[in-house]
């Protein structure tokens, strides 16, 4: 099974599968636009992974990288895998804020 919603501004994407949750954000990343993330991913079944694609992110704020780190404590400590794909701009802020080893951050595929 698979779903595609488009999203009610044009800063985030969800697909479903049985056993995957993506969803997508583009340009600038913002606490509001990591809210819908947040809320997108609930809604996936309790087992699905989670994969938080950042290729397209050119700005990332501080409430953003907050908010990511919170919802992938979440995600892991209900068992899910979660993957963020980053963009070279998303990585380098997450660097210089320190997450970069802590989130589990991995290149574009």
């Amino acid at each position: 099974m698979s779903a595609t919603t488009e999203p009610h501004d044009s800063s985030t994407g969800l697909e479903l599968t049985a056993d995957v949750i993506t969803v997508k954000a583009s340009s600038v990343l913002d606490a509001g636009s990591v809210a819908q993330l947040s809320t997108a991913a609930s809604i996936a079944s309790p087992g699905a992974a989670l994969v938080v694609d950042l290729t397209a992110v050119s700005q990332l704020s501080l409430e953003a990288a907050a908010a990511l780190m919170t919802l992938t404590r979440r995600c892991q400590g209900d068992g899910r895998t979660v993957r963020i794909l980053t963009s070279a701009a998303a990585r380098r802020r997450f660097a210089r804020l320190g997450l970069d080893v802590v989130l589990p951050l991995h290149p574009p595929a």
